[in-house]
């Protein structure tokens, strides 16, 4: 039975508040609005071909990109069918592509021989303190980026005669 009283207390208060929700007056559009968006929609149109959409470019433009993009397109299938059909030129390519890879592989394991071995050293001579300086290093890190976004949405935000809206 309590539950039939809130429910209708319920309905009562919804109606109640979509009675007084429905009496206010309507906000009205500031005057300044108009001739804004107005404003806004010019300098769209005013803007360079290339910097409006697709369909706003010309249409000596759109085909031309057109034409170079089914160019390069068919240009693409065209060497990948010729690289698969000669064998000879897939196995030259691969021949090539593991060479710099073993290249790039050497001195990538050159590198991290050379970084152990001075961490090793390092660790042993003043690890506390190379922590410590690390850690302080990052802190610091830490602290630019957030007085750098800090500063920007500041920067950012938008004002009338210098007071922020």
């Amino acid at each position: 039975m309590n539950r039939m009283m809130n429910s209708s207390d319920d309905e009562r208060w919804v109606e109640a508040l979509d009675r007084e929700l429905k009496s206010l007056p309507d906000h009205r559009a500031p005057p300044t609005l108009v001739p804004r968006v107005l404003a806004a929609i010019a300098a769209r149109s005013t803007c360079p071909w290339y910097r409006q959409s697709w369909p706003a470019w010309p249409v000596g433009v759109r085909l031309a990109a057109t034409a170079v993009v089914l160019l390069a397109v068919a240009a693409s299938v065209s060497s990948w069918a010729n690289l698969v059909r000669n064998a000879g030129l897939l196995g030259a390519a691969a021949e090539v592509v593991s060479d710099v890879f073993y290249l790039v592989g050497a001195i990538v394991n050159l590198v991290c021989v050379v970084l152990t071995a001075v961490a090793t050293g390092l660790s042993r001579a003043y690890g506390p303190f190379l922590i410590g300086l690390a850690a302080v290093m990052i802190a610091m890190y830490l602290c630019c980026i957030g007085c750098g976004t800090l500063i920007y949405r500041l920067a950012r935000i938008p004002t009338v005669k210098g007071v922020p809206k």
